[in-house]
């Protein structure tokens, strides 16, 4: 088979879906480098890769029949080398576009007990469960014969404007030696955000390490963040969009967060971490965090964020500023004022 030139990637999901599928990307480009990429996405995630250097084109995927029908015939009327379909599980959106698309090669998960839709067959989930999703994902690279990278060298693949930055620069505190660590309030359910003492006694404890604590939220958890700001006397830092939230991350030096979204962009620009995850073992193993500094603390069987012992996350949280503070210590080498030194804010191309 000659190298494929042409892809079509259905990355329907999350923001968080999307932000790990980058790693894909990559893998992708690092074998294919001359490939042309048209991904498929939601109105939600399609934000994440609006500008991304490895995608030609995305076609939203959004409520509107006639916008539906308008990528159907999109995708009936170009001639791909390959449709991929990460997802290792049932879904009637996949199946259909599966039918759909106009592909030399279609790689995908074909339900059991269904009429085979796609042309090779990924494993189902109960065979992935141990996989983190960025690595889970490039098994519908394995029919092309690329192996499954390991985890610790698959990380997501993000792009953020020179705009986001500056925007972000401009409402951040200045730039001084003091690490900053981000406490990001955006949970999404409410089992899985800590309490309001809690985040309370986090904020202090990141100042009583001497570091720089920082705010920032999603709409729905703003009360919350607008309370902890007053309390700990510290700005919430607002995003107006993914790029900024992206950009904000990878201003900062570290991250503690509930398992959201953020996990990911810290992941991506290898941002040391704090994560508060509930005590799921296929979620745990799927959306852990790949920084190379992390520290996972689980809430109790059938239990809350709001379980895990304060005094355990304060721990985690002092050895997490001992760590930041250590790596400035080592980086940084121009005065309080200037920038950080370039391995702060370095990012990887592929």
């Amino acid at each position: 088979m000659a190298a494929p030139k042409e892809f079509c990637i259905n990355l329907i999901g999350r923001i968080g879906d999307m932000v790990l599928a980058t790693a894909l990307l990559r893998q992708i480009k690092i074998h294919f480098p001359d490939t042309s990429i048209d991904v498929i996405a939601l109105p939600i995630n399609s934000p994440v890769i609006k500008k991304h250097p490895a995608v030609r084109s995305i076609l939203v995927w959004d409520r509107s029949l006639l916008r539906r029908l308008s990528v159907m015939a999109s995708l009936r009327s170009k001639a791909y080398d390959l449709y991929l379909d990460p997802k290792d599980h049932r879904s009637s959106t996949s199946r259909l576009l599966g039918r759909v698309v106009m592909a030399a090669m279609r790689i995908g998960f074909n339900a059991p007990g269904r009429r085979k839709v796609l042309d090779i067959s990924i494993p189902d989930n109960s065979l992935n469960l141990s996989l983190q999703m960025a690595v889970r994902n490039c098994r519908v690279l394995e029919p092309l014969g690329i192996s499954l990278p390991d985890a610790s060298v698959v990380k997501p693949w993000l792009v953020v404007s020179d705009d986001a930055r500056k925007r972000i620069a401009s409402r951040l505190p200045q730039q001084s030696a003091t690490p900053m660590v981000l406490l990001n309030l955006s949970a999404g359910d409410d089992y899985r955000q800590p309490s309001i003492d809690q985040w309370i006694a986090i904020g202090r404890k990141v100042a009583d390490e001497c570091a720089m604590p920082l705010v920032c939220s999603a709409p729905r958890e703003i009360k919350l963040a607008l309370t902890l700001c007053s309390e700990l006397g510290v700005p919430r830092i607002e995003t107006e969009t993914i790029d900024e939230l992206a950009a904000l991350i990878e201003a900062v030096d570290g991250v503690i967060t509930p398992d959201t979204s953020v996990v990911h962009f810290a992941s991506g620009f290898n941002k040391p971490i704090v994560a508060l995850f509930p005590n799921v073992k296929w979620n745990a193993a799927a959306f852990a965090p790949m920084s190379d500094y992390q520290e996972v603390l689980y809430a109790p069987d059938d239990g809350l964020i709001s379980d895990v012992p304060t005094i355990s996350i304060c721990d985690a949280v002092s050895r997490l500023v001992t760590h930041l503070r250590k790596e400035i210590t080592s980086c940084r080498s121009n005065p309080p004022s200037q920038e950080p030194c370039d391995k702060a804010r370095r990012k990887e191309r592929f």
